[in-house]
């Protein structure tokens, strides 16, 4: 893990240190101003990971490499796993009808 959050010598104070570039990012911290320096570096990576799937998209660019599905492989997909969860459903009603009967 690149980022390590670490207990200060001052009770309940957190630092948090990167192994990247071996220097703090923060100091003195308390626990939620650690959470919220995380949830805020999350949502960036969020936003830039979102950001480089749609220049991929409109590029013309597959954004999941041999993953991308168009919509009609992703319908087909979808209709696959409700034909076997249906299909289930009637497995186990019969296994109940005869346990029961």
């Amino acid at each position: 893990m690149s980022r390590q959050i670490i207990p200060e010598r001052v009770k309940g104070k957190f630092a948090i240190f990167t192994t990247v570039t071996d220097s703090f990012a923060g100091r003195l911290l308390s626990v939620e101003h650690v959470r919220d320096w995380f949830r805020a570096r999350a949502i960036d990576e969020a936003d830039r990971s979102v950001k480089d799937i749609f220049e991929k998209i409109e590029q013309g660019k597959k954004p999941y490499y041999n993953f991308t599905l168009t919509i009609d492989e992703a319908e087909e997909a979808d209709m696959e796993r409700f034909t076997r969860e249906e299909e289930l459903k009637k497995r186990l009603a019969n296994v109940k009808e005869k346990t029961n009967g």
